[in-house]
């Protein structure tokens, strides 16, 4: 392996634990969250030079699209996987319903074949 910062490393091995666990890429924030970087340019940092390292490939026109180069594929991060990317509406209530107001907080990114064509949009739930 092309040698890497600690850091570098710790944001490589998150998002590998993401993917496994998850299924799709951590978000740039996730990523510096859980690495203790409160910048999130400096994530950006990090993560160009992974990818200029060849570990990771991310396209600039989807967020969560990371794909991680280095041996550890999975159909979420894969590019030749048809994705879509999903707006994150906002936050319902677990239990009593209420309203939830239309306020696009981020996108998420699936493969293609668990959404199908439906329109679809995803809600944090809280409680």
């Amino acid at each position: 392996m092309k040698k890497l910062s600690s850091r570098q490393l710790a944001i490589l091995d998150y998002i590998k634990k993401e993917v496994r666990e998850k299924g799709y890429p951590p978000s740039v924030r996730e990523i510096g969250e859980a690495v203790g970087l409160a910048s999130s340019s400096t994530v950006h940092g990090h993560l160009a030079r992974l990818e200029k390292k060849g570990l990771i490939r991310r396209d600039p026109t989807k967020p969560r699209a990371i794909e991680i180069l280095d041996g550890e594929r999975n159909e979420a991060t894969d590019a030749s996987v048809k994705t879509v990317t999903i707006p994150v509406l906002g936050k319902v209530t677990a239990g009593m319903p209420i309203t939830a107001v239309e306020n696009i907080e981020e996108y998420f990114v699936l493969p293609e074949n668990m959404v199908g064509n439906d329109t679809v949009y995803m809600l944090r739930v809280q409680g």
